[in-house]
């Protein structure tokens, strides 16, 4: 879960440098279309902070005065803060010894400079989501506009004396003069849900060469899925339209294009098909839900103790609250009991995986529970999805209930390997290991339900939030079938 602070919360920077026009530049046409203009507004503000304030140690600047200089509210500087740390400008810390309770405890911020034109163009994540943002022509334009046209090498031949050779004029070996550009650290985190092997796999099918296989391709692909959740054999498909087939290379700049132009493509028949559906609803054969009314939850909680003596009273609930509702509303009243907001991506991918997957809608839902509550998932992220869904299709799980026991049972099973795993090893640790596995409650039988009950829930336990979840959703879920 990401920091939240608070207007009264103490901070001091690190970092702060003079912007020059060419790193205006940058961050005006390259990374603001991607955070917006209040990320930017809040990025300049810390870097012409006076660094005199921070000379007076009994003076401590406040997150206060950054709300009256942007003119904006908490929960905007919050996300602001947030996009900045995405693209790498921000580096956020917390001063664990300022003071005893968290929220009070002095934040550092490490400010970044921000890529040049060229290295920013360079960069997968970045200028994928660039392309992302302002489409095929506009980002055409603005390559064109901002890059510097390289040196005709076939014309030029380079004649620049190195460091070692003017300086130092040392027998050395020709390989050890060679200058090796360092690569800065990685300031993305790559979202789960891709198994490159999977990809390699479907790469390699489509006859593509090894040798095409970079880490610079690599970094792209990741990049592609992060921004559009393509499953690995999209990507392949991707990297084969995007490969010269007289010489076999893969370009990375038309890789990225491509996978533009596709997603677009994709997006608009979605919402072309969206537009249809609310003049002709189509009946699909998936489409299980309805809103019970107060004796119909009743009727339906009686029927599910009696069929399933196993569930806790918090599963059974669960199943009826999945129930309840179609994937796309349901999906909805999740993301605002985590509060947040649905994406128009995730509910691509959830209008995509009713269409082509055999799980009736109770189980979807359940399946969006899952990966967002269980599993603790931001967003829904269409590899994930899909891989998890095509599992439990194997796996035959017609109704909520057998996908609750599956679920139990695959983390029991996981718990024995890892215990396994722990027994053979050799080192020891002092005392009895502390690890826990964490277990959904509405896994657990009415007896462990009725234990944790009488005892304290602590803030560091997850079981607490999981509850609070479900009964955030129950409400939404009681409020749009009051309305």
């Amino acid at each position: 879960m990401s920091l939240t602070i608070n207007p009264l919360q103490p901070f001091v920077l690190k970092g702060q440098a003079d912007i020059s026009a060419n790193y205006l530049e940058s961050l005006t046409h390259l990374y603001q279309p991607i955070i917006g203009p209040e990320s930017i507004g809040l990025y300049l503000t810390l870097m012409s902070m006076p660094t005199t304030v921070h000379l007076d140690s009994r003076r401590s600047l406040r997150h206060q005065i950054l709300l009256l200089h942007l003119n904006i509210g908490i929960k905007e500087l919050n996300e602001a803060r947030i996009k900045l740390e995405a693209v790498g400008l921000i580096r956020t810390y917390r001063d664990m010894k300022s003071n005893s309770n968290p929220i009070h405890q002095t934040i550092l911020y490490d400010l970044k400079l921000p890529l040049l034109n060229q290295a920013f163009f360079q960069d997968a994540l970045l200028s994928t989501a660039l392309l992302n943002q302002l489409g095929e022509k506009d980002y055409e334009e603005l390559t064109t506009l901002l890059t510097v046209e390289a040196i005709d090498e076939d014309r030029y031949a380079e004649e620049t004396s190195t460091f070692q050779k003017a300086l130092y004029p040392i027998q050395v070996d020709a390989a050890a003069t060679k200058v090796i550009d360092e690569q800065p650290d990685k300031v993305h985190n790559y979202a789960p849900g891709l198994e490159y092997s999977r990809f390699i796999s479907y790469v390699i099918s489509e006859g593509i060469n090894h040798s095409e296989l970079t880490e610079e391709l690599k970094e792209q692909i990741y990049a592609i899925h992060d921004i559009y959740g393509n499953s690995e054999s999209e990507l392949a498909n991707l990297v084969y339209l995007a490969m010269d087939k007289t010489t076999g290379n893969v370009n990375l700049n038309d890789l990225k294009k491509i996978a533009q132009r596709q997603n677009k493509k994709a997006e608009s028949n979605w919402q072309s098909n969206l537009q249809q559906d609310q003049l002709e609803p189509r009946t699909k054969s998936n489409r299980t839900s309805r809103m019970y009314t107060k004796a119909e939850v009743e009727d339906r909680r009686q029927q599910l103790k009696a069929q399933h003596p196993e569930l806790a009273p918090g599963a059974v609930q669960l199943v009826i609250s999945c129930e309840q509702m179609p994937s796309d509303a349901f999906l909805n009243k999740m993301k605002q009991a985590k509060k947040t907001f649905t994406t128009d991506s995730e509910h691509f991918y959830i209008r995509d995986l009713a269409e082509k997957t055999r799980l009736n809608e109770h189980v979807v839902n359940f399946l969006i529970y899952y990966l967002l509550v269980i599993n603790d998932r931001p967003n829904i992220y269409k590899g994930e999805l899909q891989r998890v869904a095509s599992e439990w299709e194997q796996e035959e799980l017609t109704n909520i209930p057998k996908a609750m026991q599956y679920v139990k049972e695959q983390r029991k099973k996981k718990a024995i390997e890892q215990k396994q795993r722990e027994n053979r090893s050799n080192y020891k640790k002092r005392g009895q290991s502390q690890h826990q596995e964490i277990i959904p409650s509405w896994m657990k039988d009415n007896e462990q339900s009725e234990q944790q009950q009488a005892t304290p829930q602590t803030a560091s336990q997850p079981q607490y939030s999981e509850d609070e979840m479900r009964k955030r959703l129950n409400e939404l879920i009681g409020e749009e079938g009051d309305s």
